[in-house]
């Protein structure tokens, strides 16, 4: 079994990641302190909490530059973007 999670690094920074039994490795990152989430929904798209009935998952991050990004005004910002996608589960017959 895997998961998938958000966690902050020794660098302070937040990163999502993948937990196997071998170990915690970063997939993506640096984002938001809470950054990710997942949503489950049944085959009507309903907002669902029983793992039997998952249809979809919506997948949503928000991500942020590694680095300060100078502004035409000089200041230094962290500029930051979300991405937001739902993904049905393959060979799922309640889809």
């Amino acid at each position: 079994p895997v998961t998938y999670l958000s966690y902050q690094a020794t660098d302070g920074n937040y990163y999502i990641g993948l937990r196997t039994s071998g170990g915690l490795q970063p997939l993506i990152g640096p984002i938001v302190p809470n950054g990710f989430r997942l949503t489950y929904h049944d085959s009507t798209g309903a907002v669902i909490t029983n793992r039997l009935e998952v249809a979809s998952i919506e997948v949503m991050m928000i991500g942020q530059t590694a680095l300060p990004v100078r502004q035409a005004d000089g200041t230094l910002i962290n500029p930051v973007d979300t991405i937001v996608t739902r993904v049905a589960l393959r060979n799922n017959r309640r889809w």
